[in-house]
């Protein structure tokens, strides 16, 4: 029997289906992931928590650590790029 009330494909129930919000305003994502190995003890406790929260917390944590590397480097981000000096 066919499905009376079918949602299409590129609905955004679809595309946000899977995303964990997050504290902070999403922007698009990567179509391509990063994926890297951890030290055996931080795997098992992020394995340890539901997905949606642990997808949560790698996503912020990488942010975090990436956002505060720009500062330190002077690259500008869209936290920072109004805070810089112009000479850049």
């Amino acid at each position: 029997m066919p499905n009376r009330n079918p949602k299409p494909k590129d609905s955004a129930f679809h595309k946000n289906k899977r995303i964990a919000q997050t504290n902070r305003p999403l922007k698009p994502l990567a179509k391509k992931a990063i994926s890297v190995k951890l030290e055996v003890d931080i795997d098992t406790y992020l394995r340890s928590l539901p997905v949606k929260e642990r997808t949560i917390l790698i996503r912020e944590a990488i942010t975090s650590a990436v956002v505060e590397h720009m500062k330190r480097k002077r690259i500008p981000t869209d936290e920072t790029a109004n805070n810089l000096p112009e000479d850049i």
